[in-house]
């Protein structure tokens, strides 16, 4: 890294079990399918990615800058459980499925950061005590970390547990033209559990024998969220020829809400978000031409979001400092096409080549970020994520 610091960087174990049994009968097929993951990430790594020093003058004044590093430890363990069964009769195509799967997070997250060399101690504080902590009585602040120091990691738990139906049923209109339609019901629960705490504020001043408790270890908190929802899709394909197909389909998507955590807090009794909804149309054109050796596609698409996830960065009121949440913009539009072609050499084995090109036209249509910040107490920044 360009602080010229040894990092360990990021360090993953990752251990995975499948398993697949299947049986098939004259009239129908049953499947079961287990899988099982073991994940741990470990990194420590340069957070502010520079190396410069910045000037102080005591009595005078002083830039202000921070050094970071970042320090996070990430288990993952999830199972999942899926029984389908699946037939045919006549004109007929069928499949039934029910899924439960479980994924069990434990985040431990270190972050340290400290003045940045060169600025003086004092006039720092007297910024902060000045501009930032008007409401604490004097002395203010007194302290503040001049180097890496040896703060607690925040304890951050996510436990999700998902469980659904879904069924399709396949007819075949002629031998060229099938109608299927499909749709899952699905009930999802998250549970948080975190210390309330800001590890950046509470790496710079936690160690202040006045106020260093304001950004010290905090209670624990907890929240959860639970969605459930059915969603549908039905989708026509029409086989023109062998080689040649033609399809259109209407969907709908969900992403369950929950609880923003990106925000560097360990506190989960705020920051919720709602369920994400998507419904999608799509036409498209499916080919293979010269035996094989050339594939062109083509779709257009339209999609409707509601209420969609995304990410933003925000000032925090009290601290002044920039963060970030997850907003649900209202209403998104996405409108596209896109194309395909790849051609594979007879002459040549193993030689292709491929050209591809997506258009895409996306507009949110409803997304007030300055009303929606204001119920969460921040304020918007002139750059953000969304």
């Amino acid at each position: 890294p360009r602080t010229m610091r040894d990092f360990k960087g990021s360090e993953i174990e990752n251990s995975r079990i499948h398993l697949e049994l299947s049986w098939a009968g004259d009239v129908f097929g049953v499947d079961y399918l287990f899988g099982y993951t073991d994940n741990e990430l470990d990194v420590q790594q340069d957070f502010d990615m520079s190396d410069y020093n910045i000037f102080g003058m005591p009595g005078f004044g002083s830039q202000f800058g921070m050094s970071a590093m970042a320090q996070q430890n990430v288990a993952t363990e999830q199972w999942n459980h899926e029984l389908r069964v699946t037939g045919d009769h006549d004109r007929f195509h069928w499949m039934v499925s029910a899924l439960y799967w479980q994924e069990d997070m434990d985040v431990a997250f270190d972050d340290e950061w400290w003045l940045r060399e060169g600025a003086d101690e004092q006039a720092v504080l007297d910024l902060f005590n000045q501009f930032v902590f008007w409401y604490l009585p004097p002395p203010g602040l007194t302290s503040i970390a001049t180097g890496p120091g040896d703060t607690p990691a925040t304890p951050l738990a996510r436990e999700t547990e998902h469980w659904s139906v879904a069924g399709s049923l396949a007819f075949d209109i002629t031998d060229r033209v099938t109608i299927t339609a499909e749709g899952r019901y699905l009930d999802e629960t998250i549970d948080y559990e975190g210390r309330a705490e800001d590890v950046s504020f509470y790496s710079l001043f936690g160690e202040d024998p006045n106020y260093g408790f304001l950004f010290g270890p905090g209670q624990m908190t907890e929240n959860s969220v639970s969605e459930t929802e059915f969603v549908p899709r039905l989708t026509l394909d029409w086989s023109l020829t062998d080689d040649q197909m033609l399809y259109a389909y209407a969907a709908k998507g969900f992403k369950p809400g929950g609880v923003a955590t990106v925000d560097a807090n360990g506190d989960v009794s705020t920051g919720e978000y709602d369920a994400e909804e998507l419904w999608a149309y799509e036409i498209g054109y499916k080919s293979l031409w010269r035996d094989s050796s050339i594939r062109f596609n083509a779709a257009a698409f339209y999609y409707d979001y509601t209420d969609q996830q995304v990410p933003y960065f925000f000032t925090d009121p009290v601290t002044g400092l920039l963060n970030s949440t997850v907003l649900n913009a209202g209403e998104t539009e996405i409108t596209g096409a896109e194309f395909e072609l790849v051609w594979n050499s007879a002459f040549v084995d193993g030689l292709s080549m491929t050209a591809s090109y997506v258009y895409s036209d996306a507009e949110y249509s409803d997304f007030y970020t300055r009303e929606i910040l204001a119920e969460a107490g921040g304020c918007p920044v002139a750059i953000s994520l969304a």
